[in-house]
C-alpha cells in the first residue's frame, strides 16, 4: 500500500487539517471562491444524556457555516444520521445569537434573541461506497415550498396545454422566489451527497473529479505509487499524497491505516456479497417476468388460435347454409342474377357456388 485511504476519518481529518486542502476541496465542490476559512470544534455535549456530537470537520466560510462528513460503510440511517447533524449545525449558532431590548406596552423592557443573524449551513456527506440509488456525481438537498414538487410531480397538469402549464410555473416561480422576511434562507441551507463511486465510474472532468478518483484509488488496499502519478503534478493534490504516504505515517497512524485495511477487505466481500445478493434478486426478477411474458404470450396465442378456428367455423357454416339456398333456389328454376340478388353475393361467386351443387 502506497498512501493510506483518504476515506477513513483519521487520515481524512489529518488532511483536512491543512486550511489549503479544505479550502480547495470546498471550492471545487461549491463552485465557489474561498477567500478564507474559520475552523470550529468538532465534539459537542448537546443533550442531558451526554450523547457526543463529532463531526469530521466543520468550518466558516462567505456567512455560511459548512460541515463535513465522510462516511465509509453502508449504514441505513446515514440519511436521518447527517440530517441530523445538519440541524445541529444551525442549533449551536444560539450560543452566538445577541439579545435586543424590547419594550412591552406597559413601558416593561424584556431581553429577546435576535435570530435575524442566523447563518445558513451546508453539510457535505462524503459518500466513499454508497450511491443512495442515484447515477450523478452530487445530489443536493435544500428546503424548497411544497408547491415546487407538485408542479413537478402532478402529471395531470403535464397533460394540459401548454399556456396552463406556463401558469402553473408562474405560480410556483411566485412562491419559490418570496424573500418576505428571509424566506429564502431556507434554500441556502443544503445537504450536499458527494458520491465517489459515480465520480470513479462517471470519469467526468469537473474541478471535483479528482477527490472521487483519488478517494476512490487510495481505498484499494494495495494500491501502489503509479496510481497516483495523475495527482503529482497538482500542488494541493502532491500534498494531499504527502500526507497519507505509508512512510510518513506515525506508528499510531500506520497500525490504524493497517488494521482499517484488513476491514476495508472485509467490508469490500461483504459488500461484494450484497451486490451479488442484489443481482440474484434482480435475475430472479427478470426469470419471472420473463416466465410471465412467455405466459401471457401462449395465452394471446391460443386465443388467437381459438378466434382462429371460430372464424373458420363460422365461415364454413354460411358456407353450407348459402349453398343449401343456391340448391333450393336452382331447383325452383331461378336464374344466378336472382340467386345472387337474394343472397347479396356477386354474380362471380354464386356461379362458383352453383358448379358446386
Amino acid at each position: 500500500m502506497y498512501v493510506a485511504s483518504l476515506n477513513l476519518d483519521l487520515m481524512f481529518k489529518k488532511v483536512f487539517s491543512d486550511k489549503e486542502i479544505a479550502r480547495h476541496f470546498l471550492q471545487d465542490i461549491l463552485g465557489i471562491i474561498i477567500t478564507e476559512i474559520t475552523l470550529l470544534n468538532l465534539e459537542y455535549k448537546l443533550t442531558n444524556d451526554a450523547v457526543i456530537i463529532k463531526f469530521d470537520y466543520r468550518c466558516k466560510i462567505n456567512g455560511r457555516y459548512v460541515i463535513i462528513e465522510m462516511q465509509q460503510q453502508y449504514k441505513k440511517d446515514v440519511v436521518k444520521r447527517f440530517y441530523l447533524y445538519h440541524c445541529v449545525g444551525t442549533v449551536l449558532q444560539l450560543e452566538l445569537l445577541q439579545s435586543t431590548l424590547n419594550t412591552r406596552a406597559n413601558g416593561e423592557t424584556y431581553k429577546e434573541k435576535d435570530y435575524s443573524t442566523l447563518e445558513p449551513v451546508v453539510t457535505i456527506i462524503w459518500m466513499a461506497d454508497d450511491t443512495l440509488g442515484f447515477d450523478e456525481d452530487i445530489i443536493i438537498f435544500t428546503t424548497l415550498p411544497e408547491a415546487v414538487k407538485d408542479f413537478i410531480s402532478d402529471e395531470t397538469l403535464w397533460a394540459q396545454p401548454m399556456g396552463t402549464i406556463n401558469k402553473a410555473r408562474a405560480n410556483t416561480l411566485k412562491i419559490l422566489n418570496n424573500k418576505t422576511k428571509g424566506l429564502d434562507f431556507l434554500q441556502e441551507n443544503k445537504k450536499i451527497y458527494v458520491l465517489q463511486e459515480n465520480i470513479a465510474k462517471n470519469e467526468e472532468t469537473k474541478p471535483y473529479s479528482k477527490w472521487g478518483v483519488f478517494g476512490k484509488k487510495s481505498k484499494n488496499p494495495y494500491n501502489v505509487e503509479s496510481d497516483f502519478e495523475e495527482f503529482k503534478n497538482d500542488k494541493v493534490m502532491a500534498e494531499v499524497i504527502r500526507r497519507l504516504e505509508i512512510t510518513a505515517l506515525e506508528p499510531t497512524e500506520f497500525d490504524y491505516a493497517h488494521h482499517m485495511a484488513l476491514h476495508e477487505q472485509a467490508w469490500e466481500e461483504e459488500r461484494e456479497e450484497a451486490r451479488e445478493e442484489a443481482r440474484e434478486e434482480v435475475r430472479k426478477e427478470v426469470a419471472l417476468e420473463l416466465e410471465r411474458a412467455k405466459k401471457q404470450a401462449a395465452e394471446r396465442a391460443e386465443r388467437a388460435e381459438r378466434a382462429e378456428r371460430a372464424e373458420w367455423a363460422e365461415r364454413a357454416e354460411r358456407k353450407r347454409l348459402i349453398i343449401k339456398a343456391i340448391r333450393a333456389f336452382l331447383a325452383m328454376g331461378k336464374d344466378i342474377p336472382f340467386i345472387a340478388g337474394t343472397l347479396d353475393l356477386s354474380i362471380e361467386e354464386t356461379s362458383l357456388l352453383a358448379e358446386q351443387v
